[in-house]
């Protein structure tokens, strides 16, 4: 994916089969003992990201997103592209050490996967039923209703056509 991966590259979708499985396979290359990849992958530093890397996820991107909201940025120079990295990392840290850490001695893991498999059925069952009640409808105001129902509206039926009915 390094090399051939470009960035008019679908992402995510197919293409991102051959960096998940390259990653997946790094990980099941460890179950059979010491190897170049993971003495590198057991080095302190990287232990490190891989401690905070959920934290670190969720706050790379709204520190980039704040930072182009700042001004028209369409690419950042060197410095900004490191003072994103060392403030991804130091709240990345920050969270990891007084969010992440504290919910999961608060809960085991049981506890945890129970959660999150009831939570995931329940938003799935509620995913089906606002698909077949076309979401919720009844949120909009009458006029808004009105006029979206007019998007149904095909004009070759009405001798009307070319008539704005809004």
């Amino acid at each position: 994916a390094l090399i051939f991966y470009h960035p008019g590259t679908p992402f995510p979708g197919l293409s991102a089969l051959l960096p998940c499985g390259g990653a997946a396979l790094i990980i099941a290359a460890g179950s059979y003992g010491q190897t170049a990849v993971s003495r590198l992958l057991s080095l302190p530093p990287l232990v490190f990201i891989g401690l905070i890397s959920y934290s670190l996820y969720l706050w790379h991107w709204p520190i980039i997103v704040l930072l182009r909201e700042a001004g028209p940025v369409v690419e950042f120079t060197p410095a900004q592209g490191i003072a994103i990295a060392v403030s991804g990392i130091l709240m990345g840290w920050l969270s990891w050490k007084f969010v992440e850490k504290p919910f999961r001695k608060s809960f085991s893991r049981k506890a945890i996967f129970s959660g999150a498999t009831a939570s995931a059925a329940v938003l799935a069952v509620l995913g089906v039923v606002l698909v077949q009640h076309d979401g919720y409808p009844s949120r909009f105001p009458p006029q808004v209703s009105q006029m979206a129902s007019y998007l149904q509206y095909s004009g070759h039926l009405r001798r009307e056509y070319g008539t704005c009915f809004y």
